[in-house]
């Protein structure tokens, strides 16, 4: 059975990035569109928040900090993207 003690301090802080990444492919409108497959969103939201996780600077983040405490801030990150303002995706009718 493989050992995954040294890679679960990491997944609280990935969580969080994966929650910005989420809410990105939810709610943006080319990426939520059925046209673009479920398993290829997935991915490419898996892929990027990956990307994004291994450029941290891990030293900043407490050592104590649990996935049950970064919910309000996942929460929060959901929110955030939902309700930005996109631009939109084709010009006005004259």
């Amino acid at each position: 059975m493989p050992d995954f003690e040294p890679y679960i301090h990491h997944l609280p802080l990935f969580a969080l990035v994966l929650a910005r990444f989420s809410g990105l492919f939810l709610f943006s409108p080319v990426l939520s569109s059925t046209m673009v497959p479920r398993q290829a969103r997935v991915a490419l939201m898996a892929g990027f928040a990956l990307a994004v996780y291994a450029s941290l600077d891990l030293s900043a983040i407490p050592a104590d900090i649990s996935l049950f405490a970064l919910l309000p801030s996942m929460f929060a990150e959901l929110i955030m993207v939902a309700t930005t303002p996109r631009p939109a995706l084709c010009a006005s009718s004259r």
